[in-house]
């Protein structure tokens, strides 16, 4: 089993990066949400959901689901919510763990108990009204975000 999982790091490690070519970090945020429910409804993603559920009874293979898989992604995510707050696109309160589970978490949510189509653009609204719940405002327009 634990070699499965070395594979599957292997071959999804790359599907899930955090664009480099966006300079607003909030934007970066806003499409990894948007790449992240690709992923889930694509083959790979689909064999993850699997996993994640496999691994549950098994606490030495959860713990290195955390470790190889989930903890470097999430710390990636931290890092862009930080450099968010530091340009002054989410408010210095921003409680990055909270505002990762509110963006991500719906998305396997949907994922998992498939009570309603999982997509792009629920994604996208989803990761609106979890910045909107920041406060967030436009200092430019003085409009909430």
């Amino acid at each position: 089993e634990a070699v499965l999982l070395d594979a599957f790091y292997e071959t999804t490690g790359r599907h899930l990066p955090f664009r480099t070519d966006i300079a607003s970090p909030l934007e970066r945020l806003k499409a990894h949400a948007r790449q992240g429910a690709r992923y889930l409804l694509s083959d790979d993603g689909r064999i993850m959901a699997k996993l994640i559920m496999a691994v549950q009874d098994n606490e030495a293979l959860r713990r290195r689901f955390l470790e190889r898989f989930y903890e470097p992604r999430r710390k990636a995510a931290r890092q862009v919510v930080d450099d968010a707050v530091a340009a002054g696109e989410l408010p210095p309160e921003t409680d990055p763990e909270v505002l990762i589970d509110a963006i991500y978490g719906p998305l396997y949510f949907r994922l998992f108990f498939g009570h309603r189509n999982l997509n792009v653009s629920f994604a996208q609204r989803i990761f609106d009204l979890a910045v909107a719940g920041t406060g967030t405002k436009d200092q430019k327009k003085g409009k909430k975000r």
